[in-house]
């Protein structure tokens, strides 16, 4: 139910191919308002479109799904992005069923591949929105259509040098947020 309300959100497209899935550890709200910060800017430096569809999402979900099964559906700060344009790649950033300080994205090519060229131009695309990413959070590649990964694989175990470099770069990034609010 939540992915067809997800992508009744954010509008019908041309089919979609589903190449790649990530996940991202953004730690805490504020790791979570700078995502959807950089998935506009990833957004207006491709010359693509940026869509939120949190707030119809969960206006959604709230008409339909009984207040139990929301507590455990609807993040404590939900966020479903679609970044997109026609006849291009394009990904969708979603929370739900997640804990609030994980991002799942999708990779996606739209309409039909003969020659590669499509797919090639999305793995550019999704390799550099990664790489953007990667400068700030932990990233962590995942199966598709397999389970999602445990929260210490996406976030790293609570001392170990994966979240100890996490907490390191959150700190940094923090720090210099303060810098320039001061």
């Amino acid at each position: 139910m939540i992915a067809f309300l997800a992508a009744t959100a954010v509008g019908c497209s041309p089919p979609r191919h589903s190449f790649r899935t990530v996940y991202v550890c953004v730690r805490d709200r504020h790791g979570l308002a700078e995502f959807r910060k950089t998935m506009e800017e990833i957004a207006r430096d491709n010359g693509m479109s940026f869509l939120d569809g949190t707030e119809f999402t969960v206006k959604s979900l709230k008409a339909v799904v009984p207040s139990a099964s929301r507590q455990r559906e609807i993040p404590e700060h939900p966020l479903i992005l679609r970044v997109e344009k026609r006849s291009g790649p394009s990904l969708g950033a979603l929370n739900f069923s997640l804990p609030s300080d994980q991002v799942m994205i999708g990779f996606n090519y739209d309409g039909y591949d003969f020659n590669g060229k499509r797919l090639g131009r999305a793995r550019l695309f999704s390799d550099a929105v990664v790489a953007r990413l990667s400068q700030r959070w932990n990233v962590t590649d995942g199966p598709l259509d397999q389970p999602i990964p445990s929260r210490e694989a996406i976030c790293g175990p609570a001392g170990s040098a994966a979240g100890a470099d996490l907490e390191r770069r959150s700190a940094s990034v923090q720090g210099a947020e303060q810098n320039l609010n001061a």
